[in-house]
């Protein structure tokens, strides 16, 4: 065959070829599809995700925007007066329980306290020689004592007797006379005090004379203790964890007591001012607890209480007042002026037991306009409308008031796309299929 003719039939060969190797694979293939059913088509099953109705207090939270301020403000002073001899805070300064703010020069003080233990020290050694009597020496002493102002009784009564005849002969002034008598006097009562001082340097003092001695201790000890409690008072301290807010004195000045000395804010504890709605107002019965958060520290919520709520409207909104107080934990640092967020806790007017709740996603309109879901048959894994009656939407979901029980299994995402009794696969919450 010539050349030319050959290169002619070279495309119909390989037509050929081509054709019956498709056919090759094409028939067995047929075959073994002729005796089995066919696969299914996935996109008859419509995926969806499902939810469970589930049930919840009916309560709803309202918030309002606050400021911080603080719960109070107090000036110390001192109990006593004296120089300053330190003022150891600073303005803006965080202060501790029990941390020194400022002293006193205690010097006085000390020597207060040393008189007072010597004045005791003294005493105490009398009412022990009252109790005990004097010692033989002393008896002695004042056997002596006696004998010497009976004697000058002895001879102030011989001078009062000439006197007294001259007088009489009015040969002496009436002012002699009276000197004599005077002496006389003296000298009778020098004999009857060292009469008792023997009887009770002999006996001991009387019963009357202890218990007085006893009760002059006693009036000493409790000063003494009064000046050690003075001694204290000059040291200032801080008797709540705050700020200092303000200085009154500088250091070395002379305070008298009750000067104020610093301004101290109470930072355990803080106040939330914020202002409601009448609305809110008038559902005051509602009211179940409040809780406040800080824009300084994002996640951190305080429980509150209520401190003071306003009976009249202030401001363009007309608003009530509302202070909300709450606890600081340590470490956590909140100052006045900080912005906050004031949620109030409130039953539902709805219903008083607890509620039934879904996600909005979950509830659609049906072709009447009514609110429905789609309830699943987990056997049938087909889905049928179920209409509701619903609340408010809240946090936790919108309020579920009929239509379905707790425990339901409805469509949760998609419902505008599906039908009734269409089929349905469930996902297994990793975003796979169930079944």
């Amino acid at each position: 065959m010539a050349r030319n003719e050959i290169n002619a039939l070279r495309p119909w060969v390989v037509r050929a070829v081509l054709w019956a190797a498709l056919l090759a694979v094409a028939l067995p293939v047929q075959s073994s599809m002729a005796g089995e059913a066919p696969a299914p088509d996935l996109r008859e099953t419509r995926l969806v995700k499902a939810v469970r109705v589930t049930r919840a207090d009916a309560w709803e939270t309202r918030s309002f925007p606050g400021v911080a301020q603080v719960d109070s403000e107090t000036d110390l002073s001192f109990r006593v007066g004296g120089p300053l001899i330190s003022v150891g805070v600073k303005t803006g300064q965080r202060v501790s329980i029990g941390e020194i703010i400022a002293r006193i020069d205690p010097r006085d003080f000390l020597l207060n306290i040393q008189r007072l233990e010597a004045a005791i020290a003294q005493a105490m050694a009398n009412l022990s020689a009252m109790k005990t009597g004097a010692r033989p020496e002393d008896i002695a002493r004042m056997e002596a004592n006696l004998e010497a102002a009976r004697a000058q009784l002895s001879e102030a009564e011989s001078n009062f007797g000439r006197y007294k005849t001259l007088y009489e002969e009015k040969a002496v002034a009436r002012a002699a006379f009276d000197s004599a008598r005077t002496g006389r006097e003296n000298a009778q009562a020098q004999v009857t005090a060292a009469q008792k001082g023997l009887e009770m340097g002999r006996s001991g003092a009387r019963k009357e004379d202890v218990e007085a001695m006893e009760a002059q201790v006693r009036l000493l000890r409790s000063d003494l203790e009064a000046a050690k409690n003075a001694l204290g008072d000059t040291e200032l301290r801080s008797p709540i964890q705050g700020m200092v807010n303000r200085k009154y004195v500088d250091n070395y000045e002379t305070v008298a007591p009750g000067h104020p000395i610093v301004s101290l804010l109470d930072l355990s504890s803080m106040q939330v001012r914020t202002s409601v709605p009448q609305t809110l107002m008038a559902r005051m019965a509602d009211w179940k607890g409040f809780a406040c958060s800080f824009d300084a520290h994002p996640g951190v919520t305080l429980p509150g209480e209520l401190e003071e709520i306003g009976r009249k409207t202030e401001g363009p909104g007309m608003s009530y007042p509302l202070i909300v107080q709450v606890v600081v934990p340590g470490g956590l640092v909140i100052l006045p002026g900080m912005a906050a967020e004031v949620s109030i806790s409130l039953r539902s007017p709805e219903e008083e037991r607890p509620a039934l709740y879904l996600p909005g996603s979950a509830i659609f309109a049906g072709s009447d306009g009514e609110p429905s879901v789609w309830k699943i048959d987990s056997s049938a894994m087909t889905v049928s409308r179920a209409r509701v009656s619903t609340g408010e939407p809240r946090e936790e979901g919108v309020l579920i008031l009929d239509g379905v029980r707790e425990g339901d299994l409805v469509v949760g995402a998609g419902a505008r796309f599906l039908r009734e009794g269409e089929k349905i696969r469930l996902l297994d919450g990793k975003g796979g299929a169930a079944r």
